[in-house]
Protein backbone atom coordinates (compact mmCIF):
# COMPACT_ATOMS: atom_id res chain seq x y z
CA UNK A 1 0.00 0.00 0.00
CA UNK A 2 2.97 2.12 1.15
CA UNK A 3 4.38 1.26 -2.57
CA UNK A 4 1.10 2.72 -4.68
CA UNK A 5 0.55 5.41 -2.60
CA UNK A 6 4.08 6.86 -2.81
CA UNK A 7 4.06 5.61 -6.95
CA UNK A 8 0.74 7.90 -7.22
CA UNK A 9 2.18 11.04 -5.25
CA UNK A 10 5.35 11.02 -7.98
CA UNK A 11 3.63 10.06 -11.08
CA UNK A 12 1.41 12.98 -10.13
CA UNK A 13 4.52 15.03 -10.14
CA UNK A 14 5.93 13.81 -13.16
CA UNK A 15 2.74 14.54 -14.70
CA UNK A 16 3.07 18.23 -13.60
CA UNK A 17 6.67 18.57 -13.78
CA UNK A 18 8.00 16.07 -16.28
CA UNK A 19 11.46 16.36 -13.70
CA UNK A 20 13.74 13.59 -12.96
CA UNK A 21 10.98 10.86 -13.04
CA UNK A 22 13.56 8.44 -13.59
CA UNK A 23 15.46 9.74 -10.67
CA UNK A 24 12.65 9.80 -8.58
CA UNK A 25 11.00 6.59 -9.36
CA UNK A 26 14.34 4.79 -8.53
CA UNK A 27 15.10 6.15 -5.35
CA UNK A 28 11.36 4.73 -4.59
CA UNK A 29 12.73 0.71 -6.34
CA UNK A 30 15.51 1.35 -3.55
CA UNK A 31 13.69 1.83 -0.67
CA UNK A 32 10.87 -0.46 -1.03
CA UNK A 33 12.39 -3.24 -2.63
CA UNK A 34 15.78 -4.75 -2.66
CA UNK A 35 16.76 -5.16 -6.82
CA UNK A 36 20.16 -5.55 -8.09
CA UNK A 37 21.01 -2.91 -10.72
CA UNK A 38 20.08 -3.86 -13.38
CA UNK A 39 16.66 -4.79 -12.36
CA UNK A 40 16.57 -1.77 -10.94
CA UNK A 41 17.50 -0.02 -14.31
CA UNK A 42 15.11 -2.34 -16.31
CA UNK A 43 12.22 -1.84 -14.30
CA UNK A 44 12.75 2.02 -13.43
CA UNK A 45 12.82 2.05 -17.77
CA UNK A 46 9.57 -0.08 -18.23
CA UNK A 47 7.41 1.61 -15.52
CA UNK A 48 8.82 5.11 -17.20
CA UNK A 49 7.66 4.64 -20.55
CA UNK A 50 3.82 3.01 -19.60
CA UNK A 51 3.79 6.64 -17.25
CA UNK A 52 5.34 8.17 -20.46
CA UNK A 53 2.53 6.99 -22.61
CA UNK A 54 -0.16 8.35 -20.49
CA UNK A 55 1.57 11.62 -19.71
CA UNK A 56 2.51 12.01 -23.23
CA UNK A 57 -1.55 11.92 -23.93
CA UNK A 58 -2.62 14.04 -21.28
CA UNK A 59 -0.29 16.98 -22.55
CA UNK A 60 -0.99 16.57 -26.17
CA UNK A 61 -4.54 16.69 -25.64
CA UNK A 62 -3.83 19.77 -23.45
CA UNK A 63 -1.96 21.55 -26.55
CA UNK A 64 1.18 21.67 -23.99
CA UNK A 65 3.53 19.91 -26.88
CA UNK A 66 6.34 21.49 -28.90
CA UNK A 67 6.10 19.50 -31.62
CA UNK A 68 9.18 21.36 -33.03
CA UNK A 69 11.03 19.36 -30.09
CA UNK A 70 9.79 16.16 -30.47
CA UNK A 71 11.91 14.39 -32.93
CA UNK A 72 15.06 15.74 -32.06
CA UNK A 73 14.53 14.52 -28.42
CA UNK A 74 13.77 11.47 -29.68
CA UNK A 75 16.45 10.42 -32.11
CA UNK A 76 19.06 11.71 -29.61
CA UNK A 77 17.10 9.75 -26.71
CA UNK A 78 16.48 6.23 -28.71
CA UNK A 79 20.30 5.78 -28.94
CA UNK A 80 20.93 6.68 -25.71
CA UNK A 81 18.34 4.31 -23.86
CA UNK A 82 20.40 1.44 -26.26
CA UNK A 83 23.93 2.20 -25.58
CA UNK A 84 22.72 2.41 -21.60
CA UNK A 85 21.13 -0.99 -21.87
CA UNK A 86 24.14 -2.79 -22.89
CA UNK A 87 25.76 -0.72 -20.29
CA UNK A 88 24.30 -2.10 -17.65
CA UNK A 89 24.45 -6.05 -19.27
CA UNK A 90 28.44 -5.71 -19.21
CA UNK A 91 29.60 -3.53 -15.99
CA UNK A 92 29.92 -5.53 -13.15
CA UNK A 93 27.34 -4.41 -10.83
CA UNK A 94 29.66 -2.64 -8.08
CA UNK A 95 30.74 0.20 -10.93
CA UNK A 96 27.29 0.39 -11.83
CA UNK A 97 25.79 1.29 -8.63
CA UNK A 98 27.83 3.87 -8.20
CA UNK A 99 27.56 5.34 -11.17
CA UNK A 100 23.20 4.92 -10.72
CA UNK A 101 24.30 6.15 -6.71
CA UNK A 102 26.20 9.57 -8.99
CA UNK A 103 23.12 9.89 -11.40
CA UNK A 104 20.85 10.23 -8.45
CA UNK A 105 22.48 13.03 -6.21
CA UNK A 106 23.72 15.23 -9.46
CA UNK A 107 19.74 15.09 -10.14
CA UNK A 108 18.71 15.64 -6.52
CA UNK A 109 21.57 18.63 -6.28
CA UNK A 110 19.89 19.90 -9.47
CA UNK A 111 16.48 19.82 -7.91
CA UNK A 112 17.30 21.54 -4.84
CA UNK A 113 18.91 24.22 -6.68
CA UNK A 114 15.63 24.88 -8.44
Amino acid sequence: MYTVSAAAILGCIVGMTSVSSGSMFALLLIAFFRLDTSKLVGTDISQAAILLMFTSLGHVSLGTVDWSLVLPIWLGSVPGVLVGAKFCQIMPKRQLKFVIYGMLAMASWKLYQV
